[in-house]
């Protein structure tokens, strides 16, 4: 008889949660999932590794993005309203909040630049670090426009 694992046994089995990638469960260790039974381990292939972790980190990096540009408009939005008296300002801690936020997205660019040297040097890997370094240039504006909200 066929041994069957269902996703939720795999991802015990990797020991981390997936993201959500394309059309797979990608895991921070290379393995995959189509959610549906159909599993691949972590390659054993350096290269190919190196590949799908790069996918991983620059999917994580991706939504830390968007999820600190969304609450960074919500902050500012409250902000706002709050100085036309239309509704209650900010959550308290927010400044600690959206650095905190800003420190994890620098860290995982600066994971993705390390994973990204371990890649080899192909047409795909170089228009892959052209990416990385569009986007530390669009994570130091946000930190500059961070710098200049109003404190309260």
């Amino acid at each position: 008889m066929p041994f069957f694992e269902d996703i939720h046994e795999f991802t015990a089995r990797q020991g981390s949660k997936p993201l959500f990638v394309g059309n797979r469960y990608l895991f921070p260790n290379g393995a995959q999932s189509d959610g549906m039974g159909n599993h691949c381990d972590p390659p054993d292939d350096p290269g190919e590794l190196a590949q799908l972790r790069f996918e991983f980190v620059r999917a994580k990096l991706e939504n830390a993005k968007k999820r600190y540009r969304d609450d960074y408009t919500n902050i500012k939005e409250s902000a706002e309203f709050h100085k036309m008296g239309a509704g209650p300002g900010p959550a308290p801690g927010w400044e600690s909040y959206l650095k905190r936020a800003a420190q994890h997205i620098q860290r995982l660019e600066t994971q993705l630049q390390q994973i990204a040297a371990k890649l080899p040097r192909t047409e795909l890997a170089q228009s892959k670090q052209a990416y990385i370094n569009e986007h530390r240039r669009a994570g130091s504006a946000e930190l500059a426009k961070l710098q200049q909200l109003p404190t309260f």
